[in-house]
């Protein structure tokens, strides 16, 4: 199998199983890593706000949040002043 198809298969596997454990903040975190390593930066984000909801002080939530705000929101300035 390719990595995208387990990595897809994996990702179909951890939210069949937070439907029915939506309080899991495990599969949550295990989701978010799984969309931001996939790109998915917008879906990790949500992941990780879930998280952050159930549990305000968790640190790898929070890590994870500033992180992809700083992917989220880096501008190169010389791309715009050739």
């Amino acid at each position: 199998m390719s990595e995208v198809k387990d990595l897809n298969q994996r990702l179909n596997e951890l939210t069949q199983q937070i439907e029915t454990q939506p309080q899991n903040i495990d599969l949550f975190i295990e989701r978010g890593k799984l969309n931001h390593r996939m790109g998915n930066f917008g879906a990790a984000m949500n992941d990780f706000l879930v998280v952050q909801e159930i549990d305000p002080e968790n640190k790898v939530a929070e890590e994870f949040i500033d992180f992809i705000n700083e992917i989220l929101n880096f501008r190169n300035l010389d791309l715009y002043n050739p």
